[in-house]
């Protein structure tokens, strides 16, 4: 359960900040629904070890992870639409 149960959090976080704090937010019960680009999280290949395994990116458990291309206006589109299903939306784009 945790004192986050029944909030949903739409996650458009890349890089360290951002997907940590969504991380947490998990951790205290929070359903958090991760989209990342196509090629996936920038994050996913730190710390990268001899057979893949990044230890950084590990630490994302409890998170379902969707991919869209943000800078096509058809998953924009999807975006629109998927936020007003989420109690928070978190993302750390660049300004404008």
């Amino acid at each position: 359960a945790g004192a986050l149960a029944g909030v949903r959090i739409l996650d458009f976080t890349r890089y360290q900040q951002g997907p940590y704090a969504t991380v947490v937010l998990s951790d205290l019960g929070a359903e958090v629904v991760k989209v990342e680009h196509p090629d996936g999280e920038p994050g996913r290949t730190w710390g990268l070890d001899k057979e893949g395994f990044s230890a950084y990116f590990e630490a994302h458990t409890g998170e379902e992870v969707d991919t869209l291309d943000l800078r096509k206006e058809e998953a924009r589109a999807v975006a629109r639409r998927l936020v007003p299903m989420f109690d928070v939306v978190v993302e750390n784009f660049r300004p404008g």
